[in-house]
């Protein structure tokens, strides 16, 4: 039998439906509009494998500045252990490299670390998946800070250097079309200092809540009033498995451990500050 070839090329808006099959498949969380935020930040990089005029694989690979993020490495559930999550690595780093990026990471799962690690990629630190419905009946009420949305294009730019502050990176793009779609949540100290924000967004299975940055108080005061907004409803939140104060709030909300990622790096180290990161935006953009 002679074998199909395979055909790496770029994704297109028409193949968000068969993009959102294949993230269903695997049981991730993202709705067509998270495609479509990929498409809008980087349509050079997003990528699909083809054979046989049939879409069998995607990646995802996009650039801020310096510092490019690898995700959305899906492969057709009956075509797994053929390389094709292979060919589409090396096609985003390809893109990268091409772009100009002097540093390109990524959260992995178990099943997909030996493939980053054979591509170079080495470790930074853990993450863990939280998830499940939250029950708000017995949270303490936070207090100490002001928690509001805020829609102010001036405060959106705090919130951007922040960022910047906590990731080493400039996602500036990325959180500009977030905060469009849903204001985040911002903590403010006595004074009026903006300490820390929280962003969230709807998800196929659950709300994602993340990037959250800033101070400990801040980060769990942001967190208590999202938590209460989203009684009852299913929530995933990706905490850095080595923090003690946001995971052990979690725990109290009832939520549970679902699964670890692993932060990896390829090139020049860029690593979060720990003392600000507090919550990430999910394995697709960290």
């Amino acid at each position: 039998m002679v074998e199909i070839p395979l055909t790496i090329r770029q994704l297109t808006a028409a193949d968000l439906p068969s993009a959102l099959r294949l993230s269903e498949q695997a049981g991730w969380n993202q709705l067509e509009v998270d495609w479509r935020r990929m498409l809008e930040l980087e349509p050079g990089g997003c990528l699909a494998a083809e054979r046989d005029g049939r879409l069998v694989g995607t990646t995802a690979c996009c650039t801020f500045g310096p510092v490019a993020w690898l995700a959305m490495v899906l492969v057709e559930e009956s075509l797994r252990g053929q390389g094709i999550g292979r060919r589409l690595v090396e096609a985003g780093l390809d893109f990268a490299d091409r772009a100009g990026a002097k540093t390109v990471r990524l959260d992995a799962t178990l099943l997909g670390r030996p493939v980053y690690e054979r591509a170079g990629f080495v470790p930074q630190f853990e993450l863990t998946r939280w998830s499940g419905r939250p029950v708000a009946d017995g949270l303490p009420k936070p207090g100490g800070l002001w928690i509001a949305r805020s829609s102010s294009s001036a405060v959106h730019d705090e919130l951007l250097a922040l960022d910047r502050r906590s990731t080493g990176t400039d996602r500036a793009k990325l959180l500009r079309h977030l905060f469009a779609t849903a204001p985040p949540l911002v903590a403010r100290s006595p004074d009026g200092r903006i300490v820390g924000f929280l962003a969230e967004r709807p998800g196929r299975l659950a709300t994602q809540l993340g990037p959250c940055c800033g101070t400990e108080d801040a980060a769990l005061a942001l967190l208590l009033d999202a938590l209460r907004e989203l009684d009852g409803e299913s929530v995933i939140v990706d905490v850095p498995t080595d923090s003690v104060d946001v995971p052990a709030l979690l725990q109290q909300a009832g939520l549970s451990v679902q699964r670890p990622l692993l932060r990896m790096c390829r090139g020049e180290p860029v690593c979060e500050d720990r003392d600000w990161f507090r919550c990430s935006y999910s394995p697709e953009l960290g």
